[in-house]
């Protein structure tokens, strides 16, 4: 049974998950389906606050420092270098709708590692088109066909209705992880969940 799980990649957390599922993965094999969520409504191509700033706005300031350092420390746990303070927010609908030309290429894993990675380590703009052509170049796309689809409005029903598929399923947070007739639960321990979706 298809096991969904919603992301993204402005998501530390997701890019953390992703780490933990792939471990998961190696040791019980299923059938994902990646589903695009909108973490940051209203978010722009053009660079905004970094994470420590967004988190402020709903932490007591604080609360932040301890937060980003538990983050940076589970990422390093699984091999990940996490910069939160360098990291900006913007928008990730066009990041979305290259990871679905990647999928359909067989490609979304390296795409999604290779844009985790220029989002949260390398502080590149994962909304600028010049940096996701060069990012699935990198991984295998072919740069003509994915500037082609930068520069149209291919995939955006896609993208649009795993953002239905979230709100319907009522996914309020990522990432998330929904295997067989159960509802919505945080990506805490892949393996339990892939294990209780073998059953069904």
């Amino acid at each position: 049974m298809p096991v969904e799980v919603f992301y993204d990649v402005l998501c530390p957390w997701c890019y953390v998950g992703k780490r933990r599922l792939d471990e998961a993965l190696a040791r019980r094999p299923a059938k994902l389906r990646w589903r695009a969520f909108n973490l940051i409504p209203g978010a722009r191509r053009e660079p905004a606050g970094t994470v420590p700033e967004a988190m402020a706005a709903y932490l007591a300031p604080e609360q932040v420092p301890g937060r980003i350092a538990v983050i940076h420390a589970t990422g390093a746990e699984l091999g990940l270098d996490i910069d939160l303070p360098g990291t900006r927010q913007v928008t990730s609908f066009d990041a979305h709708r290259l990871l679905k030309l990647a999928a359909d290429h067989g490609r979304m894993d390296a795409v999604m590692d290779a844009m985790y990675r220029a989002h949260f380590t390398e502080h590149r703009v994962i909304s600028d088109p010049a940096v996701l052509a060069e990012l699935g170049a990198d991984t295998g796309l072919d740069r003509a066909e994915v500037a082609r689809v930068l520069n149209s409005m291919e995939y955006t029903d896609e993208v649009l209705a795993d953002f239905h598929r979230a709100a319907e399923a009522g996914v309020r947070m990522v990432p998330s992880i929904i295997a067989g007739s159960g509802g919505p639960q945080p990506l805490l321990r892949p393996v339990d969940v892939l294990a209780g979706a073998a059953k069904n």
